[in-house]
C-alpha cells in the first residue's frame, strides 16, 4: 500500500501540511497518511497538544481523509553543558527516521 509521512507537530505550519497532503492522497486509490508525532515530554502542554494531534487525525479520517497518527516518546538529555534545543532536535529526527 503507497503511503506518505508528515511530521506533525501541532503547529499551524504542520497542521495545513498534514491536511494538504492527506486532501492529496485522497485521491489516490489506496494511499495513506501518516502524521508523526514526537512527544518530548519538555512542556507542560506535551501530552495536550498529542491528545489534539490523535484527536485531529481521528476526526479527518472520520471525514474520510485516509490519515492516522504515529507517535513516539523520546528522552531528551538534560546533561549540563548541552543545549536542550539541539538535543530535543536530534532525538526528534532519530525517532522521525
Amino acid at each position: 500500500m503507497p503511503a506518505l509521512a508528515v511530521a506533525y507537530s501541532c503547529g499551524r505550519d504542520s497542521t495545513a501540511l498534514l491536511h494538504a497532503t492527506a486532501r492529496a492522497a485522497a485521491e489516490v486509490a489506496g494511499m495513506r497518511v501518516f502524521a508523526l508525532h514526537v512527544h518530548h515530554g519538555l512542556s507542560p502542554q506535551a501530552d495536550a497538544w498529542l491528545a489534539h494531534a490523535q484527536a485531529t487525525c481521528d476526526q479527518w479520517a472520520e471525514s474520510g481523509l485516509p490519515v492516522s497518527l504515529l507517535s513516539r516518546r523520546v528522552s531528551v538529555p538534560l546533561d549540563v553543558g548541552l543545549s536542550l534545543e539541539a538535543e530535543a532536535r536530534r532525538a526528534r529526527h532519530a525517532a522521525l527516521a
